[in-house]
């Protein structure tokens, strides 16, 4: 069992038998270091990876290029490391070799040589040497570049998409430091105090490190940069692998997070792609940050989406949502129909179908006494006419993916069916995001639309997607709810959580900006209710939402057959 790398893992083998036990140590000791050089003195960069592999005769070029690297790398370690090379030496005494690879030893071992130098002397090496391939010592163990590849490849797409996203989360600290406020927001300065999205960190080289490895400094806006702890471990990373960090790493940094091409790929967990036609609107809104008792003008770019139901168009979802809760479907059709049939008896009336007899009591009562008698003494059999308009707001961050997106989706479609049952306009939109340059609204269905096919499939493609930036959604949305003209307006959300996103956007910072645009919408006349299926949402709702405001469910499961509940008893 021989020791290899693929330079994410040291693979050693699972006991080393010798007599003496310190000497069995070390042994151990030196395959894994002389392994973990490969990866770190260069052995493993794609460059030279890619270039071992597209050669021919490869198992010989392949064994030479071991050979030298393990003398490269030997003399790294006996400069580097010179107790480890002292225990190295009793290990593997050194081959005879011929004339051609005596010429090469010395160049391999000198302080300038890298991997590239190994590389470059196969051609010199090929044709001259006869015979078998100078032996390896136990340490040096195996070599197989194809495995290395593989992980090299993977890792670079990896780091990459990293370095973009940490760059993206280092631009929104510095957008959320920016302090513009209502008094001082016109139009002017906000071009010259608020960054543009597109704005992005440039990459410089700085010092060499302790080890003699180079460090880099990020440039933005003309100031020089220390990157975090996090973003250097990662740039090192990506400068081993390839020996660079190649212009088209740098170029933008930190611009991908915040444009809109992003939805062409996995952006991060739960951040689903499919089913999106282009933005229908995009604009900017406030967003309250109770640190500074104040708003952040325009600060939240919110994009107004349609969801695209593709092959779920067919409607096939809702018909086996129906008869999935056939049963429970029945119930709450009746349930609702009940709330249509409801008259209101009107006392006191002037005129009306029957008397009044405890207003005519009393009113002969005051005319005894000399006052004048009131004619109200009348009953009136009112129909309950229903003035209601509600807007569901559904939460679609990445947390809701499995059970809880398909039960959103199947207590949508109950509530759907009731509604259209006792005629109340409603609108179902879907939130999500990833920071405040990235509000996400999904339309599934507007006040105007019915309940038909293109909706239906609509509900079906509803896929969890980002994070959740709640503040923005229900300011947007509850402006769409008070245009509708009804006598009452109810904005209810479906979510699984609260409100979180990068940035400074979790925690109180979230449940402040959230609770406050409740409150906006509160003081136009909208009832905002929450229903979450969150066990520690009675730790934040009743601040965000007031005592009364929303409704905890214990199982998702129950989630479809709680809602048309809910709602019917709000409505009553």
């Amino acid at each position: 069992e021989l020791a290899y790398t693929d330079t994410e893992t040291l693979f050693l083998p699972a006991e080393v038998l010798k007599p003496d036990p310190a000497e069995a140590l070390a042994l151990y000791k030196t395959m894994a270091v002389h392994h973990w050089a490969q990866t770190w003195y260069g052995t493993w960069q794609l460059a030279i990876v890619d270039s071992l592999l597209a050669r021919s005769e490869q198992e010989l070029v392949w064994g030479i290029f071991a050979v030298l690297e393990r003398w490269r790398l030997d003399a790294v370690i006996a400069r580097t490391l010179p107790g480890v090379y002292r225990q190295m030496l009793p290990l593997g005494a050194e081959a005879t070799v011929s004339s051609a690879w005596q010429e090469v030893v010395t160049t391999v071992r000198q302080p300038q040589a890298s991997a590239a130098t190994s590389l470059a002397l196969i051609d010199q090496l090929v044709g001259r040497i006869a015979g078998p391939l100078p032996s390896a010592t136990e340490y040096h163990g195996a070599f197989n570049p194809r495995q290395v590849q593989l992980k090299l490849q993977a890792r670079l797409t990896r780091e990459r998409e990293q370095l973009h996203l940490l760059a993206g989360k280092l631009l929104q600290q510095a957008e959320d430091e920016e302090d513009v406020s209502p008094a001082d927001a016109t139009d002017s300065n906000r071009q010259t105090r608020t960054r543009k999205p597109t704005e992005a960190f440039t990459l410089v080289p700085g010092e060499a490190d302790s080890s003699g490895r180079v460090t880099f400094l990020l440039q933005l806006a003309g100031q020089t940069l220390e990157p975090p702890d996090s973003m250097r471990e990662l740039l090192g990373s990506i400068y081993q692998d390839l020996g660079e960090i190649p212009d088209d790493y740098i170029q933008g940094i930190g611009r991908r997070l915040y444009d809109a091409s992003q939805t062409g790929g996995e952006a991060g967990p739960g951040y689903a792609t499919g089913g999106l036609d282009g933005a229908d609107r995009l604009l900017r809104l406030p967003e309250w940050d109770h640190t500074r008792n104040r708003f952040r003008m325009d600060y939240c770019i919110l994009r107004e989406y349609t969801i695209n139901p593709g092959a779920t168009a067919d409607g096939a979802f809702v018909t086996e949502t129906r008869r999935k809760y056939h049963n429970l479907l029945k119930s709450i059709r009746r349930s609702f129909e009940i709330l249509l049939g409801e008259n209101r008896l009107e006392r006191r009336q002037q005129d009306g179908d029957d008397i009044d007899l405890d207003a005519l009591v009393q009113a002969s009562i005051d005319a005894r006494q000399g006052e004048e008698m009131n004619p109200a003494v009348y009953t009136r059999l009112h129909h309950n006419a229903r003035s209601i308009a509600v807007m569901f707001m559904v939460d679609m961050s990445g947390s809701t993916k499995g059970w809880v997106n398909l039960a959103e989706r199947e207590a949508l479609v109950l509530l759907c069916e009731a509604l259209e049952t006792i005629g109340d306009r409603y609108a179902i939109y879907g939130f999500s995001g990833r920071t405040h340059q990235r509000v996400d609204v999904y339309r599934i269905k507007r006040f105007s639309e019915s309940f038909n096919t293109l909706v239906k499939g609509r509900i079906a493609a509803i896929q969890p997607r980002a994070y959740t930036r709640l503040g923005a959604p229900i300011r947007y949305l509850g402006g769409l709810l008070k245009q509708e003209p009804a006598r009452h307006k109810l904005l209810i959300t479906l979510s699984d959580g609260k409100p979180e996103d990068y940035g400074s956007y979790y925690g109180q910072y979230g449940i402040e900006d959230t609770r406050h645009a409740l409150l906006e919408l509160r003081r136009d006349g909208v009832h905002p209710f929450c229903i979450t299926i969150d066990k520690e949402g009675g730790d934040y709702l009743p601040h965000m939402y007031g005592p009364a405001n929303y409704a905890l469910i214990d199982d998702v499961s129950k989630l479809p057959l709680r809602v048309a509940d809910i709602y019917r008893k709000l409505t009553t």
